[in-house]
């Protein structure tokens, strides 16, 4: 506030010498007097704090790049580029042991970011599965480009409605875990309800259909269906399951006795692409179960020899998890795999349908890693900001002297603000995140990778059913 003084006087001295001093002297000193009277405004003021209306100055801009050329598998895995145009990496080791948890707005960059990482695991010789539900417009063809030019298998399954048949989703399992299938994918869970008494019924359904499959090596759901009738009569209670049931073996993607079987992924490496969707509920249902299926093989590896290593990622994860995925989470990152989870808020975590929010935002909040693009939820970006860590500032106060001739007080303290704070996080540039949980805060630049060329197709199974005559035993 001194200085506030001192520039009135100045201001003062200024119009007093007008006649005398030349015009240019004069109009330096009123605009000299004006810039400090803006800068130096009185009241409080704190050093190193964000203003909304002047963040866009301050943020870090996209930095254009091919993020190929920064691939290289002896420092770590590639993350982005920093503000002063350095290529970030992240140690592999801490990558293999921490999930990762993307977060941010649609087209901010969580996709990108998770292309760039899978391909790197994949070249590095990891199984990877990617999971995408909306049918994302790049991914898919950008990862086949990376497998083709690195000679890496790669396998796309559609899952959608129309889509032939490619999947043996039950292949390889026991009876205990098609039971699990059925009851994660049909939703069958205790909820601490009144509906749990009638779950019981859908629940002994799903263990008879189980034991059914596994005793008589029935790998087809339409064909199950349809050998089971008897008992759909004597299970009448069971309504909800022998619904279910039959809706999944309206998706042709699955009707085949064999297909592509998911042990061959973590057995050969590469890339496999599961096409998915947010609103057709038959489809979401099977997309959920073959994410669990997933994790049953995962689980179900010797420890030795040494596993190969398996990066799967969840795109859209509200429509992916259900109740044994999310207990999962806490036990696979022991078995070689780590998963990478991406959502648009913490808001999705509590939008998992019938899932406990507390139990989601605990799996998926404790992700070791994290990168926070763009946001729009004010809690969301308190949450990235608390993170971010805390950082010093100087805080320098004013009180304005009650004359000209009175000196004005001044004092001085320290304080604590985000180091990354929530004006930031609801402001970033699309293509730049923030990366926590190795080291100090990072904020980085991606780029896309190249999607030219054709984009990857399913490839039919070689018994893929067209109707029920292809199982005439079943009928």
């Amino acid at each position: 506030m001194r200085m506030v003084w001192l520039m009135s006087i100045g201001l003062f001295a200024s119009l007093v010498a007008a006649p005398i001093i030349p015009p240019p002297f004069t109009l330096g000193g009123f605009a000299l007097a004006a810039i400090f009277m803006k800068v130096h405004r009185p009241g409080t003021g704190a050093l190193g704090l964000t203003d909304v209306r002047e963040i866009h100055r301050t943020l870090p801009r996209p930095r254009p790049h091919d993020p190929r050329r920064h691939f290289n598998l002896k420092k770590g895995v590639f993350v982005g580029i920093d503000a002063s145009g350095r290529a970030v990496y992240l140690p592999w080791l801490r990558l293999r042991k921490s999930h990762v948890d993307l977060v941010g707005i649609t087209g901010m960059g969580k996709s990108v970011a998770a292309s760039i990482l899978v391909a790197q695991c994949a070249m590095a010789g990891e199984a990877v599965c990617v999971f995408d539900p909306k049918d994302d417009q790049f991914m898919a063809t950008a990862l086949f480009n990376i497998a083709k030019d690195k000679g890496l298998p790669f396998r796309l399954l559609d899952l959608r409605p129309g889509a032939p048949a490619q999947l043996g989703l039950f292949e390889g399992a026991e009876a205990n875990e098609i039971e699990e299938l059925l009851v994660a994918g049909f939703d069958l869970t205790e909820k601490g309800d009144m509906a749990d008494v009638y779950r019981l019924d859908d629940r002994r359904a799903a263990a008879l259909t189980a034991r059914y499959m596994a005793e008589n090596r029935v790998l087809n759901a339409r064909q199950a269906f349809a050998a089971l009738a008897p008992e759909r009569k004597k299970h009448k209670d069971a309504r909800k399951f022998w619904a279910d049931l039959e809706e999944l073996t309206g998706l042709a993607c699955i009707d085949t006795r064999t297909g592509y079987d998911l042990r061959r992924l973590l057995e050969d490496g590469g890339i496999l692409y599961v096409l998915g969707s947010t609103r057709y509920a038959r489809t979401v249902k099977l997309q959920k179960m073959l994410c669990l299926r997933l994790m049953q093989i995962v689980e179900r590896r010797p420890r030795t020899p040494a596993p190969r290593h398996c990066a799967v990622f969840l795109d859209e994860i509200k429509y992916l998890l259900s109740a044994e995925v999310v207990r999962a989470f806490g036990t696979v990152r022991d078995k070689s795999c780590h998963i990478i989870a991406a959502h648009q808020s913490l808001g999705d975590l509590r939008d998992c349908g019938n899932l406990d929010p507390v139990a989601v935002e605990g799996a998926i909040g404790n992700a070791g890693i994290k990168c926070v693009y763009r946001v729009n939820s004010p809690e969301t970006a308190q949450w990235g900001a608390r993170l971010s860590g805390q950082v010093i500032i100087g805080r320098e106060s004013f009180e304005p002297a009650r004359s000209w001739l009175g000196r004005p007080r001044r004092t001085w303290s320290e304080a604590q603000r985000p180091y990354i704070d929530e004006n930031m996080f609801l402001a970033l540039p699309p293509m730049v995140g923030v990366w926590l949980g190795e080291g100090i805060a990072k904020t980085v630049s991606l780029a896309p990778l190249p999607a030219k060329g054709e984009r990857p197709h399913p490839i039919p199974a070689e018994d893929a059913a067209l109707g029920p005559e292809a199982f005439p035993d079943s009928i």
